[in-house]
């Protein structure tokens, strides 16, 4: 006797993780105003405190992410976003915690654990200022490798911004 198959549609588990993340996004934002109950206050406590203020900018790369995930060959997204957008996320919160009183004090109210390691990590070898250009331009380079964009076409959008246009009139 055969046992009845149950045979999933291709990409099933990576839409399921999609909705998921747009869930979570969205408990996010509800645990940020302070709404949903002591579990939605106690994740943004762990939350606020592994990536302090960054953890603004957590529901949007989330969406990022579940967007993305639907819109991939496969509903598949390469290893490689998965990990630039975490070293994104790393790289903002060591920014925001270079900025944010004393970078040598590990405090939710800067970067989190996460930005502690990160800004102590970059202060060792620089100084405040230089560290905080080199993150913040790691972090454009890694969103612009998220983001599937040239570096070229970002600078040739930003030279147009400045552009006059020419008068042909006499």
């Amino acid at each position: 006797m055969q046992t009845a198959q149950h045979t999933l549609p291709e990409g099933f588990w990576q839409q399921a993780t999609a909705l998921v993340l747009i869930v979570l996004a969205l408990l996010m934002l509800l645990a940020m105003i302070g709404t949903g109950g002591p579990l939605l206050a106690s994740l943004h406590s762990a939350l606020k405190w592994m990536l302090g203020w960054s953890l603004l900018l957590l529901p949007v790369v989330t969406v990022y992410l579940a967007v993305a995930i639907f819109s991939a060959e496969n509903n598949r997204l390469p290893v490689i976003v998965i990990l630039a957008t975490i070293l994104f996320m790393g790289e903002i919160a060591g920014f925001i915690h270079l900025f944010s009183g004393d970078p040598a004090i590990n405090s939710a109210d800067g970067g989190g654990f996460v930005g502690y390691g990160v800004a102590s990590s970059m202060l060792s070898i620089l100084d405040e200022k230089t560290a905080g250009l080199v993150l913040a331009v790691m972090a454009l380079i890694t969103s612009l490798l998220v983001l599937k964009l040239s570096p070229l076409a970002v600078v040739n959008w930003f030279i147009n911004l400045f552009k006059r246009e020419v008068s042909t009139e006499d």
